[in-house]
């Protein structure tokens, strides 16, 4: 088995070694490194070899997948990796994280960036077609920027490259011909009334059924027309026929051409009684003036590896799809703005994630300056009549940990209803207590701040912890006397409703906020409440929630 990897590690270390002699100067000239690779490793994957020998070859091919398409910065960086792992890394993991990584140089100034993003802010009527009418008309439908409406992308996409006549058309396929209206009416079948057309082309009648259907329908369609017809074919009475179809007016006397004017049609959600025609020429316009401005955040390594196109360009193509009848791919370009969406949500997550690290918290210790103990929570486990589960353990474990750390704890307890969240909080709160801060317990009715409070008030009095309670209900000699003890510290346990949060009430040293079914609260209600801590530190937070 050592004879074996050896002569894989062999194999795969000559051509790098040969690629990175002399800084690299060889590798310009190399061609199919990246298949002989893959296919070594692939080869020696086969074969019975130790954990540690499979991990590296695992590693090596995923360093290698895609390498052909790297720059050469890009390339050397990977084949650093590779020789590093195979020339005696006991783990490649260590090594992923020893090896230094190549950070891509931006593609446009951050200048640059923000002055193409100031311009997708532009309000929609300064776009050229739309002005201050139809802009009032497009914010019925959330459009109010140039972005808005370049990511108002089609919902899907019609090749009229390949139009049909109505005698080709296939009973149960959903199909696009151009037709001439001969008459058009009101028809009643029974009591149902039902708004048909009759078309026709050099092949047949086709005809075409609404059963939910305007008045304006009448005045919108005329004998004579010549529409663009989409949707699903069916037969009725030996007749074959489309209800509910996709209409477009044609302009009178104008011969269309299906490979100059056709192509892939984008097809758009309504707009009020916009016609199609009327909202790809809006977004069109759009487009052709706008669209250079949109940033993608994706790096170019990233782009290529994963088959995507630059945020700009798939714009453009998934807006202007008949301009690249030849090569459009749709699923690509819709595919390639989500995923520089997703991108972003992720990216901004994980700075906000590294931001809350770097916030000044509550270390909360013992009132001697030692780690927390467990005076108030030994007692409190003496007064129930049940031990707590593995998992409740766990989850106090982790706590602990979160809140004896300089940084505030930003925690979620999910669980079943029934299944002991509460007692985990109460739990937390006397930590909380055990080192002179108040905790405060917010729930989003009464009638559970109401049964908060009847749990936990009991069990708080027994360990000598003074406990208040608040709701918009009370009466207002009740509450100005409970505002007070929370106001001079004399509460530590706080449970209560929305009322925590306004500015009457005023801790003395809030230190840890529980949360119940935190997504009846917004979250500029809940940083209402955590910017009562004391001083410039914010209290941990807690959330809980039966809802997964």
């Amino acid at each position: 088995m050592q004879r074996a990897i050896t002569e894989i590690i062999e194999a795969i270390l000559k051509p790098l070694r040969f690629a990175s002699k002399d800084s690299f100067a060889r590798l310009s000239t190399l061609r199919g490194l990246e298949k002989l690779v893959t296919v070594i490793c692939s080869n020696g994957l086969t074969k019975e070899l130790s954990s540690v020998d499979s991990t590296k070859l695992t590693f090596v091919a995923d360093l290698f997948a895609g390498f052909d398409s790297l720059n050469q910065e890009l390339k050397k960086d990977v084949i650093i990796k590779a020789l590093a792992v195979l020339e005696g890394a006991a783990d490649a993991r260590l090594t992923a994280a020893q090896a230094e990584p190549y950070c891509e140089p931006p593609r446009i100034s951050t200048e640059e960036a923000l002055a193409k993003l100031q311009k997708l802010k532009t309000p929609l009527q300064y776009v050229k077609g739309i002005g201050p009418k139809l802009a009032k008309r497009l914010e019925k439908k959330g459009m109010l920027t140039v972005e808005d409406l370049l990511y108002f992308l089609p919902f899907r996409y019609e090749d009229r490259t390949k139009l049909k006549t109505i005698k080709e058309l296939l009973p149960g396929q959903t199909e696009t011909t151009e037709v001439k209206v001969l008459v058009l009416g009101e028809v009643r079948y029974g009591r149902r009334r039902v708004f048909e057309m009759a078309t026709s082309d050099s092949s047949g009648i086709l005809k075409l059924k609404w059963f939910n259907f305007r008045a304006q329908y009448m005045k919108r369609y005329k004998a004579g027309q010549r529409l663009m017809v989409y949707g699903a074919v069916s037969v009725f009475g030996m007749q074959k026929e489309i209800i509910h179809p996709d209409i477009e007016v044609l302009d009178e006397n104008v011969v269309f051409d299906a490979e100059t004017q056709g192509g892939i049609v984008p097809v758009y959600s309504q707009v009020e009684n916009f016609h199609q025609k009327t909202i790809r020429k809006l977004v069109r316009n759009a487009v052709d003036e706008f669209s250079h401005c949109a940033v993608g955040a994706l790096p170019e390594t990233t782009l290529k590896k994963h088959g995507l196109v630059e945020l700009s360009e798939a714009i453009r193509q998934a807006h202007c799809a008949v301009k690249y009848h030849g090569s459009f791919d749709a699923l690509k370009a819709r595919r390639s703005i989500v995923f520089d969406d997703l991108f972003l949500l992720e990216l901004s997550l994980a700075t906000r994630r590294q931001n809350a690290k770097n916030e000044e918290g509550i270390r909360f210790l013992s009132s001697d300056s030692s780690l927390l103990s467990s005076k108030l929570e030994a007692k409190l486990r003496q007064l129930l009549s049940f031990k707590l589960t593995s998992a409740q353990e766990r989850v106090l474990s982790e706590i602990k940990n979160d809140m004896t750390s300089p940084h505030p704890m930003n925690r979620l307890v999910q669980g079943d209803v029934g299944c002991g969240k509460t007692i985990v909080s109460l739990i937390a709160g006397l930590w909380a207590i055990e080192s002179a801060y108040q905790c405060a317990i917010m729930a989003p009715t009464e009638i559970l701040a109401e049964q908060h409070y009847l749990t936990t008030h009991g069990l708080a009095s027994g360990l000598g912890i003074r406990a208040a309670f608040i709701t918009g209900a009370m009466k207002k000699s009740e509450k100005n006397k409970a505002l007070e003890d929370i106001r001079q510290g004399k509460a530590d346990l706080i449970i209560g409703t929305h009322a925590l949060f306004q500015k009457d009430v005023e801790f003395k040293r809030l230190g840890l906020v529980v949360i119940d079914e935190q997504h009846r609260f917004g979250v500029i209600q809940r940083a209402a409440l955590r910017k009562k801590g004391a001083g410039t530190a914010l209290p941990d937070m807690l959330i809980m929630t039966a809802t997964p």
